[in-house]
């Protein structure tokens, strides 16, 4: 690749990403869900609550993003930061590998920055869990370039060093201990491709030599178990059990089939919706393809399916944390933030299913991009038009709270049970939790003093009210 292409390919993922997230630019004060027990508290409060939980270094992180700004912008330019980071990181990555030789960095880059999954980690209480996800890829790219050194006879201490201080500190998101199985297989593949055929070290002696990688969840796991044990009202939240290792498969294939089926429906009404954007863009994309990019960077795809296969095992080992304890990853709703890992394997599958597909066809040096590409704007869309969703909820949530401001029935009284006639511009289409309420509440008249919970929801009253002991709930100094 020429260094005008790599100039173009960096412009145009940048380009891609500001796109794919135009709408967070104007979304600086948007608060969803858990994010209304963060927003405006006592911060000795909250370190009580993160030490009970055992966020360690994140929880920290969250509570100096809440002393700053507005505390809601320092967590979008974090959301942007961390996404924008991996995005190159995987880009990156394939570039410098040898055993990804004939994947388009390009093309897989742009496909993971516009997979339409794990919208919920835009609220500012799951946001902080995106960093250490930054950090594990780029302790992934820290041990390419250690590979590839090591393959030149270069020294290599000061990135091995810096690739385990980055997984260590990454595996504060729980899950990419599971994810982290690819590491070492990525070690194993990537340097026997680079050994000399009639040299290669069997795979025990790489894994000897790579020991200190091998051990290293084991060290963090133990580590965690004596300094992080969550306590109080944490002490039962995600614990494994064995009844739930087995549970977790079948809501592993659950959550495989809901995932396509609901790109695929979401993708169905956009097109719908948009038909004439949807139209002008795919007929773009072919002319560009066909008639005016006559020369263009590419490079076959690999003629096998063992990467798909390796995409759907990935995808397992990014939803299995979840599903061992009992978390349903899903896009219709905040259970969206246990797809957190999954544009990784998503983009695995979808890149090596078309060229699986494209290959059929005479012309597939041509038809794979293409196809790629309307793939990507389509994701695209949906993107868009999720980060669209999150905007519209603020403007009515924000209006909502300028008229409790003048509602004399709220400044004169202090308990409400209300019908949410807001659902259908709400995102996720959802009912609200008391604390959102509660929040709002805080948030119009500056006190604490109030309680509201939707009719829908009356069921949970007793266990909600038991909450009141908890300042970040927003209703602390409520009356009965």
């Amino acid at each position: 690749m020429n260094q005008s292409n790599s100039i173009g390919h960096y412009l145009g993922l940048v380009t891609l990403f500001l796109v794919s997230n135009a709408f967070l630019i104007f979304n600086l004060e948007g608060l969803y869900w858990d994010d209304w027990t963060m927003y405006n508290q006592n911060h000795e409060h909250l370190l009580v609550d993160i030490n009970q939980a055992a966020h360690g270094w994140r929880g920290h992180l969250a509570l100096l993003l809440l002393s700053l700004g507005n505390q809601v912008l320092p967590f979008r330019i974090l959301y942007l930061l961390s996404n924008g980071i991996t995005a190159f990181s995987i880009f990156w990555i394939i570039k410098r590998s040898n055993v990804f030789t004939r994947v388009n960095p390009y093309y897989f880059a742009a496909l993971f920055i516009m997979i339409p999954v794990a919208s919920g980690t835009l609220a500012i209480s799951i946001t902080p869990f995106l960093f250490p996800v930054m950090l594990f890829y780029l302790g992934f790219y820290t041990v390419s370039i250690m590979i590839s050194r090591a393959a030149e006879n270069r020294t290599i201490s000061g990135m091995r060093i810096l690739a385990l201080f980055l997984f260590f500190l990454s595996f504060s998101t729980a899950s990419l201990l599971v994810l982290y199985l690819v590491v070492p297989l990525y070690i194993i593949t990537e340097t026997r491709t680079r050994e000399n055929k009639y040299n290669q070290k069997n795979v025990s002696q790489i894994l000897f030599n790579h020991v200190d990688f091998l051990v290293l969840p084991i060290v963090f796991f133990a580590s965690k178990s004596v300094f992080l044990k969550p306590f109080g009202p944490y002490e039962e939240y995600n614990r494994l059990s064995v009844s739930g290792i087995f549970e977790a498969f079948p809501m592993m294939t659950s959550s495989f089939k809901h995932t396509f089926i609901d790109i695929y429906h979401r993708l169905q009404e956009s097109i719908a919706n948009w038909r004439i954007a949807y139209g002008g863009g795919v007929v773009a994309i072919c002319i560009f393809y066909l008639f005016i990019k006559k020369r263009f960077y590419m490079t076959y795809p690999p003629e096998n399916t063992r990467y798909i296969l390796l995409g759907f095992a990935v995808f397992f080992l990014c939803i299995f944390p979840y599903c061992a304890v009992g978390k349903f990853p899903d896009t219709k709703n905040f259970n969206s933030r246990f797809q957190i890992l999954l544009p990784l394997a998503l983009s695995t599958i979808v890149y090596f299913a078309v060229s699986f597909i494209t290959r059929m066809s005479l012309m597939q040096k041509r038809l794979f991009p293409i196809v790629i590409w309307i793939i990507i704007f389509s994701f695209g869309i949906l993107k868009c038009r999720q980060q669209f969703r999150f905007l519209q909820a603020d403007f009515y949530q924000l209006a909502a709270i300028e008229i409790m401001k003048k509602s004399s029935d709220l400044k004169q009284n202090s308990t409400f049970i209300i019908e949410n006639n807001l659902k259908p511009v709400l995102m996720y289409n959802r009912t609200l939790s008391f604390y959102e309420y509660t929040g709002w509440l805080k948030k119009a008249f500056n006190d604490t003093s109030r309680f509201m919970i939707e009719s829908d929801r009356l069921e949970d009253l007793k266990g909600n009210l038991t909450t009141q002991i908890y300042s970040y709930y927003n209703f602390s100094s409520w009356k009965r």
